[in-house]
C-alpha cells in the first residue's frame, strides 16, 4: 500500500560527504584492498562507538545518521551540527592516520531519508560540492556556515575549528583529531603527527611525476606544516 505523501517532506539538514582519494585505483590494482577494506571498517567501528551514546536520546533532531556505498559517505543531522563537525573530522584524522586521505562537502539542505534510502536537493548539493573541494579536504558550503549561526549566532565552535584558504572554508581535522589524541595520551599525539608526515611524504615521492595528484599532496603537506607551526612542532614538519 502506498504511503501518504505527507510521510515523504524532506527535513532541513547538516549534511556531510566524503569519498576516498584514489579509491578506484587502489581497488582496481588489486594490491591494497583488502587493506583499505579493513581501514574502512576500523573507522566505521569507531563512528558507531561515538555515536552510540549521542543517538540514546529521543529528540529525533539531534541524532547523527551514516550512511555509506562503496567509498561513499554520507552523514547528516536536523539540529547537531557540532557532533557533525567532530564525526567528520575525526574519521578524516583516522583515514589520515592509516595513510588514506579523503575529500568532500558539507552543507545545509534538504533531505529525506529512513532506514533503507536516503534523497533530496541536499544530497545532490553536497555531492556537487565535493567535486568543488579539488584537494584532500572537506569543505565547508556557506549554507552550512549560515544555518549554523542563524541557530547560534554566539557559538564560535564552527569557527574553532574551520579554516579558510582560496576564499573557501573547510574543516580543520588536524587540529581536532590532535586535541582527541591528547586528551587520551601524548604517545598518541606523537603516533599521529609522525603517521600524518609520513604518508604525505611518501605519497609526494610516489606521484612526483603526475602533476594532477602531486598538487593534491602538496597541499596537504602545506596544511601538515601549517598547524606545525603554528603549535611549535617543527619536528614533524615536512
Amino acid at each position: 500500500m502506498f504511503k501518504n505523501l505527507s510521510e515523504f517532506e524532506p527535513n532541513d539538514c547538516f549534511i556531510a560527504y566524503f569519498d576516498i582519494l584514489g579509491y578506484k585505483n587502489i581497488v582496481e590494482s588489486g594490491i591494497y584492498d583488502k587493506t583499505l577494506a579493513r581501514i574502512m571498517e576500523n573507522v566505521i567501528t569507531k563512528f558507531r562507538q561515538y555515536n552510540e551514546q549521542a543517538n540514546s536520546i529521543s529528540d529525533e533532531t539531534q541524532k547523527l545518521y551514516m550512511r555509506i556505498f562503496s567509498d561513499n559517505f554520507i552523514f547528516y543531522t536536523i539540529n547537531d551540527w557540532n557532533s557533525l563537525i567532530d564525526i567528520i573530522a575525526l574519521m578524516q584524522g583516522q583515514f589520515s592516520f592509516d595513510g588514506v586521505f579523503v575529500r568532500g562537502a558539507m552543507c545545509y539542505g534538504k533531505l529525506f531519508a529512513n532506514n533503507e534510502f536516503v534523497f533530496g536537493r541536499g544530497l545532490i548539493d553536497v555531492v556537487a560540492l565535493e567535486s568543488q573541494a579539488t584537494f584532500p579536504r572537506i569543505i565547508i558550503d556557506p549554507s552550512f556556515v549560515n544555518s549554523v549561526y542563524n541557530k547560534e549566532p554566539n557559538n564560535n565552535y564552527l569557527s574553532n575549528y574551520m579554516l579558510s584558504d582560496d576564499f573557501v572554508y573547510y574543516v580543520d581535522y588536524i587540529k581536532l583529531y590532535a586535541k582527541a589524541c591528547l586528551s587520551h595520551s601524548k604517545a598518541d599525539f606523537i603516533w599521529f603527527l609522525s603517521n600524518h608526515k609520513f604518508f604525505i611524504t611518501e605519497n609526494i615521492k610516489a606521484h612526483v611525476n603526475c602533476e594532477s595528484i602531486l598538487k593534491k599532496y602538496i597541499w596537504i603537506k602545506d596544511y601538515h606544516n601549517r598547524y606545525c607551526e603554528q603549535n611549535n612542532l617543527i619536528e614533524f614538519y615536512i
